[in-house]
């Protein structure tokens, strides 16, 4: 009686379909049958790996980042912050999260790896099935992709609170896989796991902020131990003077210059009106304790310029960051784009468009030149 069925539904279709089409339609068989020509299967396999090997050069970067920002808050009693950096309007809005950022994850790079693992499976299916692919082929595909969302939901929220909403997703879309799977339903079961997908590169999108707030944590508590250095010089040249009762001088509240203009106008004009500085040639006498100040202010002098120095490094490094994520976060964007190309090409055979994939590739290599350029020796 079925083959009666399936002989109707062949007279009605004209001959042009191919066959493997035909019985697609007729009975739901998945494998078998390539939806997408080899040459455009074999250019986006290719752009995919370059963009899962920048997202996963990220990943180690700030795995780097954060070990040692965790062992320098175990091994220092500094703040975390250490000091604020006079960033840029467009930097600023992520700045308060420093603190926060830096205490929250605990394991996030292999969660991170994870969730790229878990794009790649989604991706290695969907190429099986466009590839025409055997049904055990395509199912034990589907498995792994199950397996590795099971995981990710069980422990997200656990590893970093802001994954926490993707949690249900992930399960919902681990219940609907092994539902689908058992029918052998491929189709549908890519078409289930697309949420999870999509949340996955949403998760990575919104994650920036919080790689850009570890770098920025890191940064800060590289400036703390220059400014207890700078705070101690400071305090010693402003000790001495109050020691020698200069006239009219005050410890200031506000920066290191100023305390530099004290010293000028009062220690020099006011305390030694007759003298001038060590080293003079003039037939005035220098006076030893004006050797001392000088000395000592010497050293403000040099810390405050050190300091400034390296807080204006760490400004130009957070820009050049900011730059990288900006990169990263379009090609993230195209590859889900892209992935929902691919899809559609293999399940519903519509044409598939890789117009994007230099773009994407593009962005990969960029990226990837950017963060070799940043990477902290």
């Amino acid at each position: 009686m079925l083959f009666k069925h399936v002989s109707f539904i062949f007279g009605r279709i004209p001959r042009y379909k191919p066959l493997c089409l035909v019985l697609l339609a007729a009975v739901g068989v998945l494998g078998g049958c390539r939806s997408v020509p080899r040459e455009q299967l074999t250019s986006y396999v290719q752009t995919f790996d370059t963009a899962r090997l920048c997202g996963e050069e990220i990943i180690a970067d700030y795995g780097r980042v954060k070990r040692e920002h965790d062992v320098r808050r175990q091994l220092t009693a500094l703040p975390t912050t250490g000091d604020a950096l006079d960033l840029p309007e467009e930097l600023t809005r992520w700045q308060s999260s420093a603190d926060v950022a830096a205490a929250a994850d605990t394991d996030g790079v292999a969660l991170r790896y994870s969730a790229w693992q878990a794009i790649a499976e989604y991706n290695d299916t969907l190429v099986a099935y466009a590839n025409g692919a055997s049904e055990a082929r395509i199912s034990a595909a589907l498995t792994n992709l199950g397996g590795t969302l099971t995981h990710l939901a069980g422990v997200a929220g656990s590893i970093n609170p802001a994954l926490v909403a993707l949690q249900p997703v992930l399960t919902k879309v681990v219940a609907a896989l092994d539902e689908q799977v058992r029918a052998q339903r491929f189709a549908d079961a890519l078409g289930a796991a697309k949420p999870a997908i999509h949340g996955i590169i949403n998760i990575f999108k919104d994650d920036l902020a919080h790689l850009f707030a570890i770098r920025l944590a890191l940064l800060q508590s590289d400036l703390g131990p220059m400014k207890m250095d700078l705070a101690d010089a400071s305090t010693a040249f402003s000790q001495r003077m109050q020691e020698l009762d200069v006239a009219a001088f005050a410890v200031p509240d506000g920066l290191v210059p100023e305390l530099i203009s004290q010293f000028r106008a009062l220690a020099v004009a006011k305390a030694y009106p007759d003298l001038i500085p060590t080293g003079s040639a003039n037939g005035k006498k220098a006076d030893p304790e004006l050797a001392v100040l000088n000395t000592m202010l010497a050293a403000v002098a040099s810390r405050q310029e050190a300091h400034d120095k390296s807080m204006a490094r760490a400004v130009v490094e957070l820009k050049d960051f900011r730059a990288l994520i900006d990169l990263y976060s379009s090609l993230l964007v195209k590859l889900s784009a892209q992935l929902d190309d691919v899809a559609s090409a293999a399940t519903k055979k519509v044409p598939l468009n890789n117009d994007r994939l230099a773009e994407i590739a593009r962005l990969a290599l960029d990226t990837r030149a950017a963060l070799r350029a940043l990477r902290r020796p």
